[in-house]
C-alpha cells in the first residue's frame, strides 16, 4: 500500500458562532448538548408558508439589523434569511475569536460556506411581477459566501459548497487545505440551512425518510428516519503556530481532514460502507494518528436502520479495531438533540465536538432505548454515549472524529484534538481593571452588556484580566460606549446589572461619541518617577513584551553605566541628581513604549523637568543615546546641533509653544 502519511501543521479553531434549534448562541448550544435537551418542536406559526409536522426551527427569522451591515430595509426583505443570519453569526464568530473586522479588511481571509437549499427565492418572486437584480443577488446560493467576503472586504477565496448533507464539513476540509497551502492566513468555514417551504419535507415524508414521532433515534432499534431542522454555524480557523504567537484562545485543533465519494456503489443516494472505510483509513494515515487513540466519534447518524448499521460497521473496521472491552470508542450524534440540519449538519457536529474537547466533557446521545440489533457495538469496539461524561485532566490529548455523508455520495471526515488547558491564574498585580463595550446603538449596547453578564454567570472560571483584555482590545469600536472600573468578576456582574437596569454608579460610564474622528491623545511626562517605579515592577511581572521593547535601552545603559534597567530603578540613590534624572527618564520612557505597544499612540506630548527628555525622544527630536549621554554628562539640552525635525508636536511646559 502507498504510504499516505503527509505531515501537516495542526489548525486551531479560535472562534465559533452558531444558531441552532433551542440555541441562539454558542453557550446555549453547549447547554443543549450538555443537558441532553431535545430541541425539536412542532412547526411554528410565524412562517410565511404553512409547514408540516415536527422540526428544529430557529427563532426570529424575520429579525435582522440591516443598518448594522449597511443594508437598506428594502433590500433586506429580498435577501434570503440564510444570508442575513450568516452575516450576523460570522460577526459573532469573529468577535468570539478576538478578530477585529476592520483589521482584516483587504487580507487574504477565505470564506467557505456549505449550503444546499434556497427556498426563500420562490417566496420573493411571488411577491414581484418583475423580480429585480436584488432578488437575484439576495438569493443566489453562490452569493452566501460572496456577501460575507464583500461586507468584510476579505480578498481570499470565497466559495459556496453544495454536497447536500456533507456540505459544511466539506467546507471545513477546503478551509483547512487553504491554510495548509498558504492560500490564506485566516479562514472561515460555515454551514447554513433554513426551511421556508413544506415541499421538500412532504417529499421526504412520502419517501419514508422522516421520523413519524419527531424523534431522531440514531443507533436505536426503532430508528425510522430523521427530523428536518435549521441551523447556522461558523468557525474561524488559523494555523496553530500563528494562533499561539497571536495569543488566541483555542477551542480545539484540527489534525486532519479528507473527502471522498462512494463511486457507483449501490445507487446514487445509497451509503457505501467500503467508501467510508477507505475515507477513515486515508485521513488517519495522513494525520499519522492511530485510530485506536480516538476517544469519540460524532457520527453522521441519520437514524435509519441501514444507514446507522453501515456507518457503525465502517467505524468498527477502522476506529474500533483491536480495542479492549474497557476502551471502546464512544459514539454519539447531535441530530438526536437538534435534528438533521442538512447542509449545516457537519458544522453542527464539529462545533459540538470542539466545545466537548474544550470543556473536557462528552455529552449524551438521546433517544437510545434499545440498540439496533444489526449493530454489534461491543464486537465493533464502539459504545453509544448515553450519559454526560467528564474526562479527567490527565487524559491528554483527547481525540475525536466528525463524519458527514452527502445524499449524493460525497463523504467527509475531520479529526479534532484537545489542547492543554489554557486557563491562567487570576492576576492580582493590579487591583482595578477597566472593562469596555461599544455598539452601534443604545439597544445593541444593552444587549451586548446582557450577553457579557450571561457569560460571567456561565463561565465562573474565566479570568477577569482576560475578559477585560478581549473586550478592550479585540472588539470593533463604535459610537455608543460603556466603560466600567471594576475589582472582580462578581463586582463586574453587579455593575453590568446596574447598567442594564439604567441605574447610576460612580464606576460606570456610558455615552455616545459625537466626534467624527477620535480625540487626539496627549502624553504628559511629569519627570517624577516615585509613583511610576512600583508600576514598572508590576509591568515587568505581568507584561512579557516589556523586555523586548526595552532592549535598545538596555544596550545603551550597559555601555554607559554598566547597570540594567531594573538594577537602576532598584537603587535608592536620591542624593545623586544624575542618577535620579536617569531613573525618572527611563521609567517614563518604559511606560511610553508599553502604551505604544498596546496601540495607544500620542498625537502630541508635554514634558515637565526631566520629563522633557522623554517627550523629545518620543518625538524623535533626539535619539535615546543622545538623551542618556546628555543626562550623564550633566549638559543642557541647548548645548547640542543634533536636533531632528519633530515627528509629533512637543509643547513646552514653560512657554506653551510647540516645538
Amino acid at each position: 500500500m502507498t504510504n499516505l502519511k503527509i505531515q501537516k501543521e495542526s489548525i486551531a479553531i479560535i472562534g465559533m458562532g452558531c444558531r441552532f434549534p433551542g440555541a441562539n448562541d454558542l453557550n446555549e448550544f453547549w447547554q443543549v448538548n450538555q443537558d441532553g435537551i431535545d430541541a425539536i418542536t412542532e412547526s411554528p406559526s410565524d412562517r410565511p408558508t404553512k409547514m408540516t409536522g415536527w422540526g428544529g426551527f430557529l427563532k426570529g427569522i424575520d429579525k435582522f439589523d440591516a443598518a448594522f451591515f449597511g443594508i437598506s430595509s428594502k433590500e433586506a426583505t429580498k435577501i434570503d434569511p440564510q444570508h442575513r443570519f450568516l452575516l450576523e453569526v460570522t460577526w459573532e464568530a469573529l468577535e468570539d475569536a478576538g478578530q477585529i473586522p476592520e483589521k482584516l479588511a483587504g487580507t487574504n481571509t477565505a470564506v467557505f460556506v456549505g449550503i444546499s437549499c434556497s427556498e426563500y427565492h420562490q417566496l420573493v418572486i411571488q411577491q414581484e411581477a418583475i423580480p429585480d437584480i436584488e432578488a437575484t443577488t439576495g438569493n443566489h446560493r453562490s452569493m452566501v459566501a460572496n456577501r460575507i467576503s464583500y461586507h468584510f472586504d476579505f480578498c481570499g477565496p470565497s466559495l459556496a459548497i453544495n454536497t447536500a448533507c456533507s456540505s459544511s464539513l466539506v467546507a471545513v476540509d477546503r478551509a483547512c487545505h487553504s491554510l495548509w497551502t498558504g492560500e490564506s492566513s485566516l479562514t472561515l468555514a460555515a454551514g447554513v440551512n433554513m426551511i421556508f417551504s413544506p415541499a421538500i419535507t412532504n417529499r421526504f415524508i412520502n419517501a419514508g425518510l422522516l421520523a413519524s414521532d419527531g424523534l431522531c433515534k440514531t443507533f436505536d432499534a426503532k430508528a425510522d428516519g430523521y427530523v428536518r431542522s435549521e441551523g447556522i454555524g461558523v468557525v474561524v480557523l488559523k494555523l496553530l503556530s500563528q494562533a499561539q504567537i497571536d495569543g488566541d484562545r483555542i477551542y480545539a485543533v484540527i489534525r486532519g481532514s479528507s473527502v471522498n465519494h462512494n463511486g457507483s456503489g449501490n445507487g446514487l443516494t445509497a451509503p457505501n460502507m467500503q467508501a467510508q472505510i477507505d475515507l477513515l483509513q486515508k485521513v488517519y494515515q495522513q494525520a499519522d494518528i492511530d485510530p485506536s487513540s480516538i476517544n469519540y466519534i460524532e457520527a453522521h447518524g441519520t437514524a435509519t436502520l441501514i444507514g446507522d448499521t453501515l456507518e457503525m460497521k465502517a467505524l468498527g473496521a477502522v476506529v474500533g479495531k483491536d480495542r479492549t472491552p474497557d476502551n471502546p470508542c464512544r459514539v454519539g450524534c447531535v441530530k438526536t438533540n437538534i435534528g438533521h440540519t442538512e447542509a449545516a449538519s457537519g458544522i453542527a457536529g464539529l462545533i459540538k465536538v470542539a466545545l466537548s474537547l474544550y470543556h473536557r466533557q462528552i455529552p449524551p446521545n438521546l433517544h437510545f432505548q434499545e440498540p439496533n440489533p444489526a449493530i454489534p457495538f461491543a464486537k465493533l469496539g464502539l459504545k453509544v454515549q448515553e450519559t454526560l461524561e467528564i474526562l479527567p485532566e490527565e487524559t491528554e490529548p483527547i481525540r475525536a472524529g466528525v463524519s458527514a455523508f452527502g445524499l449524493g455520495g460525497t463523504n467527509a471526515h475531520v479529526i479534532l484534538e484537545s489542547v492543554p488547558s489554557q486557563e491562567k491564574a487570576e492576576s492580582n498585580l493590579f487591583p482595578l481593571q477597566i472593562f469596555t463595550l461599544t455598539a452601534k446603538s443604545p439597544t445593541a449596547l444593552q444587549a451586548l452588556a446582557q450577553r457579557h453578564q450571561a457569560f460571567l454567570e456561565d463561565k465562573p472560571e474565566a479570568s477577569l484580566v482576560d475578559i477585560c483584555f478581549t473586550a478592550n482590545t479585540r472588539r470593533s469600536q463604535f459610537k455608543h460606549r460603556l466603560a466600567i472600573i471594576t475589582e472582580s468578576k462578581e463586582q463586574l456582574k453587579d455593575q453590568l446589572n446596574i447598567y442594564i437596569h439604567k441605574q447610576l454608579s460612580p464606576s460606570i460610564f456610558s455615552g455616545q461619541i459625537t466626534r467624527r474622528k477620535p480625540a487626539p491623545i496627549c502624553f504628559i511626562f511629569s519627570g517624577e518617577s516615585d509613583k511610576i517605579k512600583p508600576l514598572i515592577k508590576l509591568f515587568y511581572k505581568s507584561q512579557p513584551d516589556l523586555d523586548s521593547l526595552l532592549e535598545p535601552l538596555e544596550l545603551i545603559l550597559d555601555s554607559h553605566v554598566g547597570n540594567s534597567f531594573l538594577e537602576l530603578i532598584e537603587k535608592e540613590n536620591l542624593e545623586n541628581i544624575v542618577h535620579s534624572q536617569l531613573v525618572d527618564f527611563i521609567c517614563e520612557y518604559a511606560i511610553a513604549q508599553l502604551l505604544k505597544s498596546w496601540g495607544i499612540e500620542p498625537a502630541i506630548s508635554i514634558g515637565y523637568g526631566t520629563g522633557n527628555y522623554t517627550a523629545l525622544v518620543l518625538a524623535e527630536i533626539f535619539t535615546l543615546e543622545d538623551i542618556i549621554s546628555l543626562i550623564l554628562k550633566k549638559e543642557d539640552l541647548t548645548s547640542t546641533q543634533n536636533f531632528q525635525p519633530a515627528k509629533i508636536p512637543v509643547v513646552s511646559s514653560i512657554t506653551g509653544n510647540t516645538i
